[in-house]
């Protein structure tokens, strides 16, 4: 019903006028089947929902959001992912200037939180627990 109501949708653009856009994005499994997972985002108070089988669907997601994104010059971008690494080359390549603040759920390494980001044109990651 999900992927019915998603080919229907005609999408238009997400217009943000604040100074700072910030987009929250999980990728997650849908506990039904490991090939089914989705990706649920919500962008300046709109929510998305995007029906993924492989990871590299979070890169065509990126590039969805560089589409479909209307910003004033010189907002800033900052993503709120999940922990999945396959998050930080398509924010990289569409999003360059992005925040890109990474949160981990997996036993391992719960708690620590990356965040990515560019000053005086080089790139900066810090890592919080």
């Amino acid at each position: 019903m999900l992927t019915d109501y998603l080919k229907d949708r005609k999408p238009g653009k997400i217009v943000i006028d604040d100074d700072v856009a910030v987009i929250y994005a999980d990728f997650s499994g849908t506990r039904v089947s490991r090939a089914s997972c989705m990706i649920m985002s919500k962008i300046g108070g709109q929510i998305a929902y995007q029906v993924c089988c492989v990871m590299t669907h979070l890169t065509a997601f990126v590039r969805m959001v560089k589409t479909r994104l209307k910003l004033k010059p010189n907002t800033t971008v900052v993503f709120v992912t999940d922990g999945e690494s396959a998050w930080v080359n398509p924010i990289r390549t569409f999003f360059p200037d992005a925040v890109h603040i990474r949160q981990f759920h997996s036993d391992a390494s719960q708690g620590i939180v990356y965040v990515y980001y560019s000053y005086a044109d080089k790139l900066y990651t810090l890592r919080v627990p």
